[in-house]
């Protein structure tokens, strides 16, 4: 009876036992499968996250536009009438314009540009009537043009070593115009200053280019352009005869208003620096 009693009893702890034994490699197992499943959570989470960081990266550098600046002198070629009433084969001025990419990674820009051209000036001294005061005065009058284009530029897949070719197309808004500047002194020695916009047509003025850039160092390059630019017809201003204008008295009487088309051939010499 006793050692029915004393099998029983261990029996039964060491059934407890194994019970115990069973629960804690339940709980093991159940641990480790939630580790697993942490380490792979968080291995996707940190491969999302930096797959999303690598392709904003590439977002943005595809996303990366050219952007043109350039300037320089320019050489202006009065053509047909124009040239005729001028009187005059060339002439000087200057350009800046500012282009920007439209699509990444494609050659195609558009631009816009400002330009002047000088066409002639008269210098006289003359006494007038100012502030009903008769004074003295130095007075200059300028004849030039001043222009905007809307540019479009394209680059050709051509290259040439370190020369790039481009070709563009424009069209924009002229102002022919005559500019006054006077200056003198009154009696009781107040300077006088005046200056003044006089005469000035607005016209439409279109036509297209070709020119190459050639690789000088990091970003900057060498420009040169030749622009064939057309224009409706409009009022400007011509210098007269070196008889004429010696015989004028007024700046102005120096100067003929003309009526017609202004095409020229222009040729720029200048940089574009890229950023």
């Amino acid at each position: 009876m006793e050692y029915g009693l004393v099998f029983i009893l261990h029996f039964f702890i060491y059934s407890k036992s194994q019970k115990r034994n069973k629960l804690k490699a339940n709980i093991l197992k159940s641990m480790k499968t939630l580790y697993i499943i942490f380490l792979i959570t968080f291995n996707y989470t940190i491969s999302a996250q930096s797959e999303a960081i690598i392709n904003e990266e590439i977002d943005e550098e595809l996303d990366e536009r050219v952007g043109l600046f350039e300037g320089g002198f320019s050489l202006y070629l009065p053509t047909g009438t124009y040239k005729e009433k001028l009187g005059v084969s060339s002439r000087s001025g200057f350009n800046l314009g500012y282009f920007y990419q439209l699509i990444p990674e494609n050659p195609a820009f558009i631009g816009v540009e400002f330009y002047y051209m000088y066409i002639g000036k008269v210098s006289k001294e003359y006494v007038d009537i100012i502030d009903n005061e008769s004074i003295d005065i130095s007075g200059t009058i300028v004849s030039q043009s001043l222009g905007i284009n809307l540019i479009g530029r394209y680059y050709p897949s051509i290259q040439i070593g370190i020369v790039e070719p481009y070709f563009e197309g424009r069209l924009g808004p002229k102002w022919m115009n005559t500019f006054l500047n006077e200056s003198g002194v009154f009696f009781n020695d107040e300077l006088y200053e005046e200056s003044d916009f006089v005469e000035g047509d607005i016209v439409l003025s279109y036509g297209f280019g070709a020119g190459i850039q050639i690789d000088l160092k990091s970003n900057v390059y060498f420009n040169f352009k030749t622009v064939f630019q057309n224009s409706l017809s409009g009022e400007y201003y011509s210098l007269k005869s070196k008889a004429e204008i010696e015989q004028a008295y007024f700046p102005s009487n120096g100067l003929a208003k003309k009526i017609g088309p202004t095409n020229t051939v222009r040729f720029d010499f200048g940089v574009t620096v890229v950023f």
